[in-house]
């Protein structure tokens, strides 16, 4: 299953963002756990600064 994810669920973890952390790494944990492909646009790479 491929499961499209929005930026700033990555956005989230990377940047450790306190108020948003804890919910988006679970998101990641239950598509890992799932062995999920996941997707997000091409322009959320380019956002991450």
């Amino acid at each position: 299953m491929r499961i499209f994810i929005d930026a700033n669920i990555i956005i989230d973890v990377l940047l450790k963002r306190v108020d948003f952390i804890g919910e988006s790494a679970k998101v990641l944990a239950i598509c890992k756990s799932k062995k999920s492909a996941l997707a997000a646009a091409a322009l959320t790479v380019a956002g991450v600064k």
